[in-house]
């Protein structure tokens, strides 16, 4: 379990470059979204 909180990134930490779905169904990367305004990240589990 220690081995996996190392992982987790700490708040305020520069997140890195990935590709996601738009709801169109085309494909963007944090960059793209990052250069076109300030955005905050976040992620939600799937289920609780």
């Amino acid at each position: 379990m220690a081995s996996s909180l190392r992982a987790i990134p700490a708040v305020g930490s520069i997140a890195p470059d990935f590709e996601a779905f738009e709801h169109t169904g085309g494909t963007v990367t944090l960059g793209e979204l990052a250069s076109r305004r300030p955005l905050i990240l976040v992620f939600y589990r799937g289920a609780y």
